[in-house]
């Protein structure tokens, strides 16, 4: 649960994901989706060296 939200819901002895919890999935997927294709591109213009820096927060997460 982040924020109160469920994420996840138990179902007997499986776990499923909620509508919120798919909402969430997808606004990651094309998030990081778009973060790949971002490195990728930078590593054709300088492909030796990226430097990525984030919260420590993000980072643990």
């Amino acid at each position: 649960m982040t924020s109160g939200i469920h994420l996840f819901e138990r179902q007997r002895q499986r776990v499923r994901i909620t509508s919120k919890g798919e909402k969430l999935w997808h606004s990651n997927e094309l998030a990081l989706g778009q973060l790949d294709r971002d490195i990728r591109e930078l590593q054709r213009e300088e492909p030796d060296r990226i430097t990525i820096g984030a919260l420590t927060y993000f980072i643990s997460r």
